[in-house]
């Protein structure tokens, strides 16, 4: 562990007052690695052939459209935030973080099936699963018994 890695954990412990059970570790640092996926899957979004452009023809006449464009950058640098937020709450030990990463986790599922049932290629709807599985795994982390009993601690 790291002089820095080392400082974070112990400050974020001293913070909530309590020993962080290994379920809330494991939890944030996957949550930080689902920000750091949703970032590569927004970036493989805006430079990848055929996930934000499409065309269309429409009586003879050949049309291109931006699928996501600046909402794609808009949506994944939230993603970013909200993953990195969610994560530090989590370590801080704030009820509400647990309550709010399940709420975004279930928009994040809703998401899915929407990119799913979209126009981008199969490789990148495959891609887009990976961050949601990462978030389902972080939640139900933090919804264990130890984890509970964590966040009751540190109110």
């Amino acid at each position: 562990m790291s002089i820095h890695q080392q400082h974070y954990s112990e400050s974020a412990t001293a913070h909530a007052g309590a020993s962080m059970p290994r379920a809330i570790d494991i939890a944030s640092k996957l949550m930080v690695l689902g920000a750091v996926v949703s970032l590569a899957n927004t970036i493989t979004a805006l430079v990848a052939p055929g996930v934000i452009h499409t065309s269309t023809t429409n009586n003879g006449h050949s049309h291109s459209a931006t699928v996501y464009g600046p909402a794609a950058v808009i949506g994944g640098l939230l993603g970013l935030a909200f993953w990195l937020w969610m994560a530090w709450l989590v370590r801080r030990g704030r009820r509400s973080a647990r309550i709010v990463s399940t709420i975004l986790m279930s928009l994040g599922i809703l998401g899915v099936f929407i990119d799913i049932a979209g126009s981008a290629p199969p490789w990148f709807k495959a891609l887009s699963v990976i961050p949601t599985l990462i978030g389902v795994v972080a939640v139900a982390l933090l919804w264990r018994r130890d984890s509970s009993a964590f966040f009751n601690r540190t109110r």
